[in-house]
């Protein structure tokens, strides 16, 4: 069998987990500047790992022998499924970040809550700085999907003392209602929430979710996560929210357009903490998930069933 691995992590420790294939068949490494190198061997790579590696219907037709497309974290908006599906080939997901985003989340509405990159940077001048900070303790956080990501979110934030409102039209809110969380609308999550997070996939229907009409509903004191992915929301929309004070703050770890461009107007604002998409890579999620990688990989070449499976 023979396994092509792309923008996945390549740390010593990493690449011990994924030497573990090597007993499985070829494994070769193609790095960003080989794509050549990889389309020429795609047509005899039975399985593809990768991590935000774009998967279109053109590259997956070029792979004859293809059976499965491996990624490290759970979102596939840069992969075609439904192509996939077509053509029999399976899509996996690697889970094993939740803790990672989850934790990132907090942080940027601790950050952003405490002015932290603000007083940072102004340390020898804090005696001209008045602004307060704002408490977490009894505010309302919001969440926009409630899976392995938004429920360690939900987790960290009782631990704050936090009430908690869920915005996820695929559970039972009667089983959320049952563990202390409030199952709510989309439109109230937005009128009540003082802290919104955002842990749901980018699909058609997500795509700016959160748009102008949606920050005019939100408080003006209210700050917004995003963790997931940029174009849930209307970059836009959002700048002209912040830049209007409609709403208090901004904590981005993705955005529309990656790598983040230097002239993204976002940046110029001092209500937004910015981060390029690294923010929830630690040691223990990279090996979480490149272990979840190579056990998927290991069940295909005997022939079995790998149950992280999409479709």
């Amino acid at each position: 069998m023979n396994f092509a691995v792309l923008d996945v992590d390549r740390r010593p420790e990493v690449m011990a987990i994924l030497r573990l294939l090597n007993e499985w068949g070829t494994v070769r490494y193609f790095s960003p500047d080989e794509e050549e190198a990889f389309i020429a061997w795609l047509p005899e790579v039975d399985v593809l790992l990768i991590r935000l590696y774009k998967v279109d219907e053109t590259l997956l037709l070029k792979g004859r022998k293809l059976k499965a497309v491996i990624k490290a974290g759970v979102g596939v908006d840069h992969i075609d499924v439904e192509a996939a599906t077509k053509m029999g080939i399976k899509v996996i997901i690697s889970p094993g970040n939740h803790i990672s985003v989850a934790e990132s989340a907090v942080l940027l509405m601790l950050a952003l809550s405490r002015h932290l990159i603000t007083l940072n940077k102004n340390v020898h001048a804090a005696e001209h700085m008045h602004a307060l900070g704002t408490e977490m303790y009894g505010k309302i956080l919001g969440l926009v999907g409630f899976g392995r990501i938004g429920r360690h979110v939900a987790r960290i934030a009782k631990g704050l003392g936090m009430k908690i409102n869920v915005y996820d039209p695929y559970i039972d809110s009667s089983k959320i209602n049952e563990i202390g969380i409030t199952c709510v609308d989309f439109k109230n999550m937005l009128k009540y929430s003082d802290y919104i997070s955002i842990h749901c996939p980018l699909t058609a229907g997500t795509r700016h979710l959160f748009s102008t009409e949606a920050f005019k509903l939100m408080k003006p004191s209210a700050f917004i996560i995003n963790t997931a992915r940029g174009a849930i929301i209307d970059e836009v929309a959002l700048y002209q929210a912040l830049k209007n004070c409609e709403i208090a703050g901004a904590g981005l770890d993705v955005f529309e357009q990656e790598p983040l461009q230097a002239d993204n107007p976002l940046l110029e604002l001092d209500n937004v903490i910015a981060t390029p998409h690294r923010l929830i890579q630690t040691k223990e999620s990279i090996m979480r998930q490149t272990q979840s990688m190579v056990d998927s990989a290991i069940l295909l070449a005997r022939g079995e069933p790998a149950p992280n499976a999409i479709n």
